[in-house]
């Protein structure tokens, strides 16, 4: 196997490949990641993964959503085909 000038086998940020749903389980990460980043998520996505207490449900929120655009800006300065996936486009 081949690995990059990093040492990794795949490069997320550069290999289209990865975003091919025929590929199988290879790039099945990075294909979860961008489809738990797409914009517009209700904040019942959070909340149902367990219970937060009330009081502190505005700041959870907060910084999920602050956490998902970092993601999803890191994603877009590294590839013009995940800013494409990122954009809604298959």
């Amino acid at each position: 196997m081949d690995v990059t000038a990093d040492g990794y086998a795949w490069d997320a940020l550069t290999d289209s490949a990865l975003l091919d749903y025929r590929q199988g389980h290879t790039g099945a990460d990075l294909r979860a990641v961008l489809a738990g980043t797409r914009p517009g998520r209700p904040a019942s996505d959070l909340i149902r993964n367990g219970p937060i207490p009330s009081v502190h449900r505005d700041d959870y929120l907060a910084v999920w959503q602050r956490g998902t655009q970092e993601i999803r800006d890191w994603l877009r300065n590294g590839s013009a085909a995940l800013t494409t996936r990122l954009e809604g486009e298959p």
